[in-house]
């Protein structure tokens, strides 16, 4: 985002302060704002990257409140559906975009992690990574992890898994391992449209075959190698400059 502002010619910063002068800030995690107890600017545009749909656990109408007060981007057409439906008068579909910036993970000299899930702990996202242990892959669960350290450990797998249950695709995630030349497994969308964009570069699969299709893909180097160049050309034609640059352009923006 920061580098897409300032390659369309924006002065930009990335800061963690809600009240600096002169500036229109954008803000990034807004679900959690409540929790802060922070005031915004009125004109702040909140950047949403949550699932807001209402089968998510994030639907809320204290959220939903939030949203209806100020101007919100959204990277999801379903989450925008949803929040126009619940009366969010202001909010634009903003897509996940990439940067050259984004591919910065060193390959690893060894991948030794099988199998790798970073990301809260659950039950259901424990099943697949203790059924591929007990067949004797070195599969992860891995939480709390982030930075380097979180980078680190993307480069050792040789699969990463995307789970998600019922929710929209978390592009956020999965555009950044993408980028960075990651072979990702994904559960199946609760949208099925949201797999067609990324079906040369992303494995989509049933919940309940994940751990069968990570085990095919760990035995066919030559099938992950191609599925990490399509994902790679994905994102390359993902411009965050082309999306942010027509979000500043609708009159939904400016009017």
């Amino acid at each position: 985002m920061n580098i897409a502002l300032q390659r369309l010619g924006h002065s930009s910063v990335l800061t963690d302060a809600v009240d600096l002068p002169g500036r229109r800030h954008i803000l990034f995690g807004s679900n959690t704002l409540s929790w802060w107890g922070i005031e915004i600017p009125d004109d702040t545009i909140l950047y949403n990257l949550e699932a807001v749909t209402p089968e998510s656990d994030w639907h809320s109408e204290e959220l939903l409140e939030l949203f209806r007060r100020y101007h919100v981007w959204d990277y999801n057409r379903h989450n925008v559906a949803a929040l126009r439906a619940a009366g969010v008068p202001r909010v634009q579909h903003v897509p996940i975009g990439g940067v050259p910036e984004l591919d910065r993970i060193r390959p690893a000299l060894t991948q030794d992690i099988d199998v790798l899930f970073i990301g809260t702990y659950s039950a259901e996202r424990a099943a697949p990574i203790e059924q591929l242990q007990r067949a004797g892959y070195n599969a992860q669960l891995r939480e709390g992890v982030w930075g380097a350290q979180r980078d680190d450990l993307y480069a050792r797998a040789k699969i990463v898994l995307n789970l998600h249950g019922p929710t929209i695709f978390e592009v956020v995630r999965v555009s950044y391992l993408l980028a960075n030349g990651i072979f990702v497994i994904s559960e199946k969308c609760y949208y099925a449209d949201e797999e067609e964009e990324f079906a040369d570069g992303v494995v989509f699969v049933d919940y309940d075959r994940i751990a069968e299709t990570c085990i095919r893909y760990l035995s066919d180097h030559r099938a992950r190698a191609a599925r990490i160049t399509a994902g790679r050309e994905i994102m390359r034609k993902r411009s965050a400059r082309k999306y942010i640059g027509a979000a500043l352009a609708e009159p939904a923006f400016t009017g």
